[in-house]
């Protein structure tokens, strides 16, 4: 049977014991709405084509519905519930055309930044050449 068919308990007993868990982005995302699992049950997501974290992607609803969230959640009551680190990785951060000016750039890399809660942004200076980006925090 798929996983689409899979209950709670198929689940828990999926991810329990487990130090890896891989699956698609909806998949995590259906299983959380589902309430199978909670975020802050994972130490670590790591985000690849993190590029997508933008309008009704998947990983911009997991970011949206459950991390911040819980992070307004956690500040309200000042609790000391842990909330996964995050990495996110892309080959094409900004998703531009090649004629396209720093400002741009700039505004789509910061607008990804605030959408995973990213304190850092690395890129490869010979592919790519951005000021410093200063980052806001909400």
């Amino acid at each position: 049977m798929g996983i689409d068919y899979w209950n709670a308990s198929k689940w828990r007993r999926m991810i329990t014991g487990t130090d890896v868990f891989a699956c698609t982005t909806q998949v995590f995302l259906n299983c959380l709405r589902r309430g199978y699992f909670k975020l802050q049950e994972f130490c670590l997501l790591i985000l690849d084509e993190c590029h997508h974290t933008e309008k009704n992607h998947a990983f911009n609803n997991i970011m949206r519905e459950f991390y911040f969230y819980a992070l307004c959640r956690k500040q309200e009551s000042s609790s000391s519930v842990e909330l996964p680190y995050i990495i996110g990785m892309t080959a094409s951060p900004a998703s531009l055309t090649k004629n396209v000016s720093h400002e741009v750039v700039k505004e789509k890399l910061l607008s990804l930044c605030a959408n995973l809660n990213s304190n850092f942004v690395w890129f490869n200076p010979h592919v790519l050449c951005v000021d410093t980006l200063s980052l806001i925090h909400i």
